[in-house]
């Protein structure tokens, strides 16, 4: 019987069903919130499943470089902290959070900012796009991290996964939690939860669906692969990204990309996720075919926060002693805003240089350019002068080339 239940164990846990404990071994906490880790890796961007419109497809081939995902959408909570240190300011025509709308969450007298009675576990909303933005500041400034809106890319990942991960199902799941929806699963309109009483806005307390009964009414756990909870569902979230219509099929002409940023200009930002008032049908993981301009509010935008990935050095596992290759190592952090760190090996004393290139091959920076001895070497790079987008940095020495991608997020 003891060696049966051992059996079952092992199976269970080669089948992803102790998530929590997996969860556990990916999170970061900085006193702020927590954080799961994306892992680095190709995934399938679109709707593979044929099930929605043109606009979410064709399916494309994207890598992102790895990054933490909030674990929860902000809250009114934390919003309050934000907006009590920083006052809810004017940006894009509007300020950061529409305080006066009936659907706000929040409430302010004598300049403080409190969530409305039961509602500080709630998500935020009626925040702009300029309001998500400017919490990630904040965060940036008060932790030491480096935090921002996720790329639209980033957070389908985040949302469903990749092939490989989801190998119970063999595909990447239409819904964060799998390919099947319900009302166990997520708050979306006419799902039933106790919430959905009342008056507008229907959120429920972030983390709500987590395989507990509340009361009456039980809940699955809605997690996604990588342990990031409510990616579907309650309300939508702010990305980073400009919207286009026509943006995949640019994607996919240009065969695999590289921590995508979206179009360069454009007039609506994208708006991913479902919420409380969308159908079933939109709380689909590829669904895109929502944006909102980013100086508009609204009871069903929300946001969370992507934190950058770091370690204790960019090479952990660097040898002491000098190789016998030459070797550019992947810059850190990847993706950065405004400074990022370059390092590379040299076997021998060399000439190099090294320099950066925009996307259209033009020299935008020059790091190094002269005669370099033996060893590792680091160089940083500030690119506050520059535009957000992909670069690519080259090292030549007499004997030696190579090249490498980076991304600049403002």
């Amino acid at each position: 019987m003891k060696r049966i239940c051992l059996l079952m164990i092992a199976f269970l846990l080669a089948m992803n069903i102790f998530n929590s404990d997996i969860y556990a071994q990916n999170t970061v906490n900085d006193g702020y919130g927590d954080y799961v880790l994306v892992p680095a890796g190709e995934f399938q961007m679109g709707d593979n499943f044929n099930d929605g419109s043109s606009y979410e497809r064709p399916v494309h081939t994207v890598y992102l470089d790895v990054y933490y995902i909030g674990k929860y959408d902000v809250t009114n909570g934390k919003y309050c902290q934000f907006l009590n240190e920083i006052g809810n300011q004017s940006e894009g025509g509007s300020t950061w959070l529409e305080i006066y709308d009936s659907y706000c969450l929040i409430k302010e007298s004598g300049g403080i900012y409190s969530p409305k009675s039961g509602k500080a576990n709630h998500p935020v909303i009626e925040v702009n796009w300029y309001g998500a933005r400017a919490y990630c500041t904040w965060l940036t400034n008060k932790t030491g991290y480096t935090y921002r809106l996720p790329t639209e890319a980033e957070w389908e990942k985040a949302a469903r996964g990749d092939a490989q991960l989801n190998h119970t199902l063999g595909h990447q799941r239409r819904y964060p939690w799998g390919d099947d929806i319900d009302s166990s699963y997520a708050n979306y309109l006419y799902s039933g939860d106790p919430y959905e009483t009342g008056s507008w806005p229907l959120t429920t307390p972030v983390g709500y669906y987590d395989g507990s009964t509340h009361g009456s009414f039980s809940t699955h756990d809605n997690a996604s692969p990588y342990g990031a909870y409510d990616m579907a569902g309650n309300v939508g979230v702010w990305c980073h990204d400009w919207y286009g219509s026509g943006y995949y099929q640019e994607c996919y002409n240009q065969g695999t990309v590289t921590n995508p940023l979206g179009p360069s200009t454009g007039v609506a930002r994208v708006f991913r996720g479902g919420d409380w008032e969308s159908r079933a049908y939109g709380l689909r993981s590829a669904y895109r075919r929502i944006s909102h301009y980013p100086s508009h509010p609204s009871s069903h935008a929300g946001f969370r926060c992507l934190r950058e990935a770091e370690v204790s050095s960019i090479h952990e596992n660097m040898p002491k002693e000098v190789s016998k290759e030459f070797e550019l190592f992947q810059n850190y952090p990847n993706p950065f805003n405004p400074v990022t760190t370059i390092k590379f090996q040299l076997p021998k004393a060399s000439n190099v240089k090294m320099v950066v290139y925009d996307i259209q091959g033009r020299e935008v920076a020059r790091l190094v350019d002269g005669y370099i001895q033996a060893g590792y070497h680091s160089v940083t790079w500030d690119a506050r002068n520059a535009a957000s987008g992909i670069y690519l940095y080259r090292i030549n020495t007499d004997s030696f080339s190579d090249m490498k991608r980076m991304l600049f997020i403002k």
